[in-house]
């Protein structure tokens, strides 16, 4: 049986978005650069689902990012299945911070 996404997902997921966000690049941007559907990266940028370490790797690559950026910020003592502190917890700009909110 699949696992379920967790709070660390979405946190990833948040991160993600972020970083498209950042560098001007719309979903299906991303998708058609790593070969995915932009439906993929809704479900990804959500914490819908689960985004595997290779995924991660290509991300990094195309936003120009080390593959640690996904996870900075996280709550160092969060479990696997508890709450993380969640997209409003993100060391974001206020610019870029706005934007994710609009």
């Amino acid at each position: 049986m699949p696992r379920s996404p967790t709070a660390i997902d979405q946190h990833v997921g948040a991160r993600m978005r972020a970083a498209r966000l950042e560098a001007g690049k719309s979903q299906t941007e991303v998708a058609d650069a790593i070969g995915i559907t932009f439906q993929q990266v809704q479900k990804y940028e959500k914490g819908t689902n689960r985004i595997s370490a290779g995924t991660l790797h290509e991300l990094s690559r195309l936003f120009d990012t080390p593959v640690q950026f996904f996870f900075n910020g996280m709550d160092g003592g969060a479990s696997r299945r508890g709450n993380s502190k969640g997209p409003a917890a993100l060391d974001l700009s206020p610019a870029l911070a706005q934007r994710l909110t609009a």
